[in-house]
């Protein structure tokens, strides 16, 4: 996984989390919920998120930070060889949140799950190492 790849990845989660308490658009979870092998599809994924304007704000704001995270740490974007594991689970956890009949809640629910707190973990500290 490349970096702009975890970068898309980690901050589409976290926009979902920051959704409000309501569900996507039918016409959004639909197109995401027929997105194929979506860490093969990052832009794709990019290019969905912004057909919404709400979750587009919550995107670019979690890119925003996420990026400034990175900058701060003056050792540029992502460690460029990080374990195959947490890349391999964190396109996991985007599969099965596209996957879902509701992306924004199964988002909240899984990082609240303590099965993805060592995903979560390895993301908050790629930004403040």
């Amino acid at each position: 996984m490349t970096p702009n790849e975890q970068i898309i990845f980690a901050a589409f989660t976290q926009s979902l989390n920051r959704f409000p308490d309501r569900k996507l658009p039918d016409d959004l979870q639909g197109k995401l919920n027929n997105l194929s092998n979506v860490r093969e599809n990052a832009l794709e994924l990019e290019k969905l998120i912004s057909t919404n304007a709400d979750l587009a704000k919550l995107y670019q704001e979690e890119c925003d930070r996420l990026m400034a995270e990175a900058s701060d740490r003056k050792k540029g974007f992502f460690p460029k060889h990080e374990p195959d594991l947490y890349n391999t689970e964190l396109g996991n956890l985007v599969e099965q949140i596209c996957d879902a009949p509701d992306s924004a809640g199964k988002a909240k629910e899984m990082l609240k799950s303590e099965t993805t707190a060592g995903i979560i973990g390895w993301l908050k500290q790629l930004f403040t190492r």
